[in-house]
């Protein structure tokens, strides 16, 4: 009966039960019935599942003394756990059912609720740990930002201690600064102006080279006019000497008025000076005939008789070539002015360079005590920056500042003040280690060097006494031969003092005697080979000139012979002639040459007797370009 009733709840109702009457508080019955056997399946049917070894038979479990079997379409059937006894024939079963099933209808329910009450107690305890795990994470969280926080405003105040510091320096540094940078514009404005001098130095010695080449060229043109187109190697005109004297005569010139030059030279006046030197130029210009008389190149002994005498053509001279003649001295004279003109610009452009260059070493001396100070500055500014204070975050395995415990059992303590702790970062005390395991390597090195030094000190000492006892019994030795020779001791100082020694004396005097005249010599020799080798090169172009000499002579002689010997024209005649005669002829050929030689000698003599005095005088000389 319990069985078909639990079977009843779920299957369809029978028709009779259907009544309208009673179709209300039945079907709330069935459903009541109904809902916790299905839940309690669904419940219970993944546990069966999951204890199923994989057989397609229908599942099911036992709960009291009913058997719940869970269909594969959603039902559920509900079966007898054990077999009912037979009920008492006149029993109420009626009643007794509906007692059975209210029964189960409890069991279930309490169940459900027992499992109910379990699943929230798991949730709950889930819940409650995730809550601790998000507390704790979040609590972790908080001391990393509270140790950021704090280390930004640490970092802050260490900035703002740095900034205070910088804005009281902030005055000093700017003069330094501005100091500085003034220092080196005028250092740079210097160097340009020497650049520029130096420039216009060496444009101004092109332009002084280029007029010396034309001065060569306007004595060469005189040479060559004087001498009759033949230069040096020609015959010299009779005149030659007075046409010289006029030629090398100085001439009173009008002086020619500097024009303004605004922008020819940047930063510098026409003639090339700076503007210091300019602003003297009324003081220069009441001095040009001082200065005219100091660069005076021509012969100063011929000056007061040049000024006085008046040009006149010498005697026997032609009057074109005296023109000439003029015209060249004129152009001389152009030639002597422009290259007087440059010399005193180049004179005022070198004291212009001189006057840079002091300002520049000036400033150099200014820079490099600005230099100083400003690198003592920062110095002083690195100090007081190195006595701020920096707050280092560290962890507790970074500390190695642990104290002894005062008891073996207690463990290190951190000490109560990290006043005399240091900082170190993890290179430099890796590095500390390893010089520390160095020096014990040394140490131990030293030791061991200390050892070998004291085995060699101690075979020292061996050798050491070793021969003190050889020279005990050398001097013993020594005294017994003193004993058996002289009957007594005595001192070889002494003895060597009572010697005669003047022989040896003596040759120490002779040696240092030959040692100072020796010295003399070397000396004299040094001063006197300048001239020896002057007078050999004096030698060597004498003999360069006299072989030249005969070179042509030679050459002469040549001619010679050739036109005689076109004279002969193969007369048979001039064979017979007699020696009377042909010796007659050599002998007037080769006075001839002799004169000619001796004319070319005293020419040449004449020539370096007046190179010689205008060289002595101070003066300029004019030599040909050839050199005669």
């Amino acid at each position: 009966l319990r069985e078909k009733k639990v079977a009843s709840h779920s299957q369809t109702p029978d028709p009779e039960l259907l009544a309208p009457r009673a179709s209300g508080s039945r079907s709330e019955k069935q459903q009541g019935a109904e809902q916790p056997f299905t839940a309690l399946a669904r419940t219970l049917g993944g546990v069966g599942s999951s204890a199923s070894t994989g057989s397609a038979v229908s599942k099911g479990f036992t709960l009291g003394h009913l058997h719940l079997q869970l269909e594969d379409d959603g039902g559920v059937t509900a079966t007898a756990a054990t077999p009912a006894p037979p009920a008492a024939p006149g029993s109420p079963t009626r009643g007794s059912n509906s007692r059975d099933v209210d029964e189960d209808d409890a069991a279930v329910r309490e169940y459900l609720t027992q499992q109910e009450a379990r699943s929230l107690g798991d949730k709950q305890r889930r819940e409650v740990a995730a809550f601790d795990a998000a507390v704790a994470h979040l609590r972790r969280e908080k001391m990393v930002l509270e140790t950021g926080f704090k280390q930004g405003e640490l970092r802050l105040f260490t900035l703002l201690s740095e900034l205070a510091l910088l804005e009281s320096f902030e005055s000093k540094e700017n003069l330094l600064s501005s100091k500085l940078e003034k220092s080196k514009g005028e250092k740079a404005q210097v160097v340009a102006e020497l650049r520029d001098v130096q420039e216009l130095l060496v444009a101004k010695k092109r332009e002084l080279d280029e007029w010396a080449r034309q001065e060569k060229v306007v004595h060469a043109e005189f040479l060559a006019l004087v001498n009759g187109g033949n230069g040096a190697s020609g015959t010299t005109h009779p005149s030659f000497t007075a046409l010289q004297k006029l030629f090398k005569r100085k001439i009173k010139r009008a002086k020619k008025k500097p024009a303004p030059a605004g922008g020819k030279e940047d930063g510098k006046d026409g003639d090339g000076q700076s503007p210091e030197s300019a602003r003297d130029g009324d003081d220069q210009e009441g001095d040009d005939d001082d200065d005219d008389d100091e660069d005076d190149d021509y012969d100063e002994d011929d000056d007061d008789d040049d000024e006085e005498e008046e040009d006149a053509c010498p005697v026997g001279c032609d009057l074109a070539l005296y023109e000439k003649v003029l015209a060249l001295r004129e152009k001389r004279a152009d030639v002597d002015d422009a290259s007087s003109e440059l010399t005193k610009a180049m004179e005022e452009l070198r004291k212009a360079g001189d006057r840079q260059a002091a300002k520049q070493r000036a400033i150099d001396k200014e820079l490099a005590a600005t230099e100083l100070d400003t690198q003592q500055f920062q110095s002083e500014k690195q100090s007081r920056f190195n006595q701020l204070d920096v707050v280092v975050a560290l962890s507790s395995r970074q500390l190695r500042c642990l104290e002894a415990p005062p008891t073996a059992q207690a463990a290190w303590l951190l000490p109560a003040q990290a006043a005399g702790c240091l900082v170190f970062t993890t290179r430099a005390f890796a590095a500390l280690a390893e010089r520390i395991e160095s020096l014990q390597r040394e140490n131990k090195q030293l030791r061991q060097q200390f050892r070998d030094l004291h085995k060699q000190q101690s075979v020292l000492a061996r050798e050491k006494r070793s021969q003190q006892e050889a020279i005990a019994r050398a001097e013993a030795r020594g005294e017994q031969l003193q004993r058996l020779k002289f009957g007594q001791l005595v001192d070889l100082e002494v003895l060597d003092r009572a010697c005669d020694t003047s022989a040896l004396h003596e040759l120490q005097r002779r040696v240092a005697l030959r040692e100072v005249a020796g010295e003399r010599v070397v000396r004299r020799v040094k001063q006197t080979h300048p001239q020896l080798q002057r007078a050999i090169l004096a030698a060597t172009e004498r003999n360069t000139e006299l072989l030249a000499q005969l070179a042509a002579l030679a050459e002469r002689q040549a001619e010679l012979e050739r036109a005689l010997n076109r004279n002969q024209d193969g007369d048979a005649l001039l064979h017979l002639e007699d020696d009377a005669a042909l010796a007659e002829r050599e002998a007037t050929e080769r006075n001839k040459l002799v004169r000619l030689v001796k004319l070319q000698a005293r020419e040449v003599e004449a020539l370096k007797q007046e190179i010689g005095l205008l060289r002595g005088k101070d003066g300029k000389v004019y030599a040909p370009r050839g050199g005669s």
